[in-house]
């Protein structure tokens, strides 16, 4: 009679699992392989994905800001996004504009 092997199951810790998705997202492997390396189950995977995911979905949620006590002109606000992009504000909006023009 044959012995079968079954997967060992090993807890893994939320900074284990986020380092180990972090290195799948930099060496860009297939999840078959990543699941196979690493001997979990795709579902697994996916739920690891969803509970510790990349922080770039996480990123989105809030932003530090900064504010200034310069003021010019009519400025009402104004928020740099990681220097890339610069949002001014000439006048109160409506939160609902302000969310839509994030999501944009």
């Amino acid at each position: 009679m044959k012995n079968s092997l079954k997967q060992r199951h090993v807890r893994r810790s939320e900074l284990q699992i986020r380092a180990l998705l972090r290195e799948k997202e930099k060496n860009n492997t297939p999840v078959k392989e990543f699941c196979t390396i690493n001997e979990i189950s795709e579902a697994t995977f996916y739920n690891w994905r969803n509970r510790c995911g990349p922080e770039i979905k996480k990123r989105s949620a809030f932003m530090p800001l900064a504010f200034s006590d310069v003021v010019s002109g009519s400025l009402f606000a104004e928020i740099e996004f990681s220097g890339e992009v610069t949002v001014r504000l000439f006048e109160k909006v409506d939160p609902t504009y302000f969310k839509a023009l994030l999501q944009s």
